[in-house]
């Protein structure tokens, strides 16, 4: 699991993980969204995912960065995620790339109960104490 991070006096990031999609062929198109589950100092737990994407091509240059990134409460599919072992995932196929960092592998359980992984998380907001 990743080491807790502060961000900005907002939050706390919990975990983070990165999806990236990779297209090429005449017009190359990369879309990677950054995927931060948080803690807000007003106790909240929440999703927060920024999106950029990239088109290369001939006569083509585009880049945006999400201007506005994406929040929404942590669900319970958020929460069971943390109950799993993280890992990476890349598969190349024709001419799609998709490459995912510390992705939860649901076959990989490391705690039977539901929501300890997210009870550690938030343990190691206050270090070895």
């Amino acid at each position: 699991m990743a080491v807790p991070v502060k961000v900005c006096p907002d939050n706390w990031v919990l975990d983070r993980r990165l999806y990236k999609k990779k297209t090429h062929g005449k017009i190359e198109n990369t879309i990677v969204n950054n995927v931060s589950y948080c803690l807000g100092v007003d106790g909240s737990l929440f999703v927060l995912v920024e999106g950029h994407e990239e088109i290369l091509g001939p006569g083509i240059t585009y880049s945006e960065d999400s201007h506005d990134p994406g929040t929404r409460e942590m669900n319970d599919d958020d929460v069971q995620l943390f109950d799993y072992e993280s890992g990476y995932f890349h598969r190349a196929d024709g001419s799609e790339i998709i490459e995912n960092m510390n992705v939860p592998d649901r076959r990989k359980l490391k705690f039977d109960t539901k929501g300890v992984g997210l009870s550690m998380a938030l343990k190691n907001l206050l270090g070895d104490s």
